[in-house]
């Protein structure tokens, strides 16, 4: 698979590099884990198997040998050989085939993966972009793992864009407390959950600054750095608030006055600019319900899929 034109910060992730953040090494992996997840489902991968995270505008691609592919994530009107195509659909594309996108319709980020998956250098268990490696730029040329087999291809297969994108009208990101919630006072927690954000422009995969009015608290105050991970919601000496993405650092010395929850970084993640939303508090033990729920969801999709492969 040949790289024709890289496109906007086109990089290869999986589900991250974890267990090193001690050692001051980043996660890294995708910004949308869920879209993600089901690709590689879709694909039957392992759902850590790595694929090619895209923004707009997104790369050319020449097909040097037969596969199977799918897009999941973000709609860019991705189009193979001029024809469109559908994300969270199967295609099979033949040597010498062209994929390319046209514009963008919604959400930031896609996922672009092969059944069998990349033939990628692995670094710390992951196959993830790096800034620790330097190595954040797509290669010209990617091998696949496994040669096409004749009469596998899986035509009118899929699985519904919903489960990836929602497109509600009402968007409301959840969060839990965090360690310094307390520092809030109520006119500042309230304001927390009680407007309008929408996404800054100045955002980017370390993290996603959210555009409000400030949160203010007299008792704000900075303190010693401590850990944070992906999720995690800095409040800035400005009263904004930068939620921290797949490659924030490992510690940071802002309030960590709250962490989204796991499914709604990947709705986060694919919320464009100019769309507003609502963040909303949420008890501990309803996140874990909602994380448990997510899994049985993902679950059912297998074997819906597994029914589908069968012809049942």
């Amino acid at each position: 698979m040949r790289i024709i034109k890289p496109g906007l910060l086109s990089t290869v992730q999986d589900l991250g590099r974890n267990g090193w953040k001690s050692s001051g090494i980043n996660s890294n992996g995708a910004m949308d884990q869920r879209s993600l997840r089901l690709l590689n489902i879709l694909l039957e991968n392992n759902e850590n198997e790595a694929s090619i995270e895209i923004h707009f505008p997104g790369p050319v691609i020449l097909f040097e040998e037969d596969c199977e592919f799918a897009i999941m994530g973000a709609d860019f009107d991705s189009k193979l050989n001029n024809i469109p195509i559908t994300n969270g659909k199967i295609y099979f594309a033949q040597i010498g085939d062209i994929l390319k996108f046209g514009s963008k319709r919604y959400g930031e980020r896609a996922y672009f993966g092969v059944n069998g998956g990349f033939i990628l250098d692995d670094w710390l268990g992951s196959k993830s972009s790096s800034f620790q490696l330097k190595h954040l730029l797509l290669p010209d040329s990617i091998k696949l793992k496994l040669p096409f087999k004749k009469g596998s291809y899986k035509n009118n297969y899929g699985i519904s864009t919903r489960f990836s994108f929602p497109k509600a009208n009402e968007l409301k990101i959840r969060f839990v407390e965090g360690p310094e919630y307390s520092l809030l006072n109520s006119n500042a927690q309230e304001n927390l959950t009680n407007q309008l954000f929408s996404v800054s422009l100045d955002s980017n995969r370390m993290g996603i600054k959210l555009d409000g009015n400030p949160i203010v608290s007299e008792s704000y105050s900075e303190m010693i750095s401590s850990g944070v991970d992906l999720g995690t919601m800095q409040l800035l000496p400005n009263g904004q608030i930068i939620v921290l993405m797949a490659d924030a650092q490992t510690t940071g010395g802002y309030p960590r006055i709250g962490f989204i929850i796991k499914k709604d970084i990947s709705l986060l993640a694919q919320i464009s600019p100019k769309r507003s939303f609502y963040l909303e508090l949420i008890p501990f033990m309803t996140s874990i319900g909602i994380q448990k729920d997510e899994e049985l969801e993902f679950g059912l999709i297998r074997k819906a899929l597994d029914f589908k492969k069968h012809g049942i």
